[in-house]
């Protein structure tokens, strides 16, 4: 974050250090309840990341953004429960800053949620 930068959407610059594999790590931390937090804090927290929800599976996540280096680096990282199975996915797209694509920030979550439907049949 750059507080520096003038731009009101200043929280979205500057280098973006987790990996992949750390979001993975920490939201298989956040699923378990592994990480040092209240259990309060888990229940809020798994509350707010819902994003659609089933009879048949729920899936959580949380999106993410950042400009840096002239490229725009999108995420979409959570996890779907379903009747005995958990998959946790870690999307990060990145684009150059000059090529516009109005969809760029939908495209983290339409090119997930066609490789979970794969894991689920409703």
């Amino acid at each position: 974050m750059d507080l520096s930068n003038p731009d009101p959407d200043f929280w979205n610059f500057g280098n973006f250090a987790i990996s992949p594999v750390n979001q993975i790590s920490i939201l298989v931390g956040v699923y378990e309840e592994t990480l040092p937090f209240k259990k309060e804090s888990f229940k809020i927290l798994k509350s707010m990341m819902v994003e659609e929800e089933s009879e048949h599976h729920v899936l959580r996540a949380k999106t993410g953004w950042t400009r840096d280096g002239g490229k725009d680096t999108g995420w979409w990282v959570g996890y779907l429960e379903t009747k005995g199975n958990v998959y946790f996915f870690a999307t990060r797209l990145i684009k150059d800053r000059k090529i516009q694509n109005p969809n760029f920030a939908n495209c983290r979550k339409e090119i997930t949620k066609q490789l979970l439907k794969l894991v689920i049949n409703e």
